[in-house]
């Protein structure tokens, strides 16, 4: 009727098909080597050591210092997250002022 309770034909299977696939990202070769090489497995915290750190914040000092797009974001962050601080707001009696 349906078709629901029929029997299936499991004789005329065909095998699986194998498939062969693979990640374009995790293959390592000549031209990609260089970039690579300095990927190891540890976490963000594990390779974050004292001198890293220095070496870091000093290139960043300095291209804040010499880069007006990487000072102008840097400022505009600033303000985005922190603000301009704070405003001086008067209060008076005197109508004129």
């Amino acid at each position: 009727m349906f078709g629901f309770f029929k029997k299936k034909n499991t004789q005329n299977k065909s095998p699986p098909q194998v498939l062969k696939l693979k990640y374009d990202a995790a293959q390592t070769t000549p031209e990609n080597i260089r970039h690579w090489v300095m990927a190891d497995g540890l976490s963000a915290d594990a390779s974050m050591t004292p001198e890293i750190r220095r070496t870091l914040r000093n290139r960043a000092r300095l291209e804040v210092a010499n880069n007006a797009y990487a000072r102008g974001m840097v400022l505009t962050l600033a303000d985005v997250c922190i603000g301009t601080g704070p405003r001086l707001q008067m209060l008076s009696d005197d109508e004129d002022f």
